[in-house]
């Protein structure tokens, strides 16, 4: 499917989501090369944002996540913006997906700007 870009104006708003996706892709590995939360740990759980959903495979290959259980809210729920990773969490404990003692990881990559990462024991 091919976008035409739109012409901007009033009440208008124009994203070039490809360049947006790749740059907050290149972002968020270069911050996970940097830290490595993940050196040496198995995850239980991927809890990604969201918005990131195209780009979900090539990180988790990127990152080398050893078949996490992927739990993404996006299929049903759309994109839910910054309340994506909370809805996952909270779907996948309702339905024990995520159980005590999982070691869960979550990251987002927002607008191609902002990447942050986070590790806890549930």
């Amino acid at each position: 499917m091919s976008h035409k870009r739109q012409q901007s104006g009033p009440l208008r708003f124009y994203t070039r989501s490809n360049e947006l996706t790749f740059n907050g892709f290149r972002i968020g590995l270069e911050l996970m090369k940097k830290i490595d939360p993940l050196r040496g740990r198995k995850v239980d759980a991927f809890v990604p944002h969201a918005g990131a959903a195209p780009s979900i495979d090539m990180f988790v290959k990127a990152v080398k996540l050893e078949s996490p259980k992927l739990i993404m809210s996006y299929q049903d729920h759309g994109n839910t913006v910054s309340a994506s990773i909370p809805l996952g969490l909270s779907l996948a404990i309702g339905d024990e997906r995520i159980k005590r003692g999982d070691k869960v990881f979550a990251a987002v990559i927002a607008a191609g700007i902002s990447a942050v990462s986070l590790l806890f024991d549930y």
